[in-house]
C-alpha cells in the first residue's frame, strides 16, 4: 500500500498525517469528506503556528479570525500563503455545509494542503 504524501510529518505532527491520510483515501469515493479533512489540516497548522509564536486566545476563534491573526501578527506568512489557507477553508466550508465537492476540486485541494504542509514543516 502506498504511504501518505503527508508521511513526512509523522514524527512531529501525527494528527496531520492521520487527517491527510483520511483525505487521500476518500478523494474519489467522497470528495466532500476530503475537502472537510483538508480544512481541518489547515486549521491545525494555523493553530500550531499561533501557539509556536506565543499568540494567545485563539482556541475559540473561527478559522477566519485565526487567519487574520496570522496576517497581522506572524511575519513569515505572506499573502500567497494566506490565500492558500483561505482557499482550503472556503472549499472545506462549502463541502461541510452543502455536501458538495468534485473529485477535481478534492485533488486540487490535496495538492494545496500538501504544499501548505511542506511550507509549515520546512525549517
Amino acid at each position: 500500500m502506498k504511504k501518505s504524501n503527508f508521511e513526512f510529518l509523522r514524527e512531529e505532527y501525527p494528527v496531520l498525517v492521520s487527517l491527510g491520510e483520511l483525505a487521500e483515501k476518500s478523494v474519489y469515493s467522497d470528495p466532500s469528506n476530503t475537502l472537510g479533512k483538508l480544512r481541518i489540516v489547515s486549521e491545525k497548522i494555523t493553530q500550531y503556528i499561533l501557539e509556536y509564536d506565543g499568540i494567545e486566545d485563539f482556541e475559540h476563534k473561527s478559522q477566519n479570525d485565526r487567519l487574520r491573526m496570522l496576517q497581522y501578527e506572524v511575519a513569515e506568512v505572506d499573502k500567497d500563503l494566506l490565500d492558500t489557507f483561505h482557499t482550503i477553508r472556503k472549499s472545506g466550508n462549502k463541502a461541510a455545509h452543502d455536501g458538495k465537492g468534485t473529485v477535481a476540486e478534492a485533488r486540487f485541494m490535496l495538492r494545496k494542503a500538501f504544499q501548505l504542509s511542506v511550507w509549515f514543516y520546512e525549517p
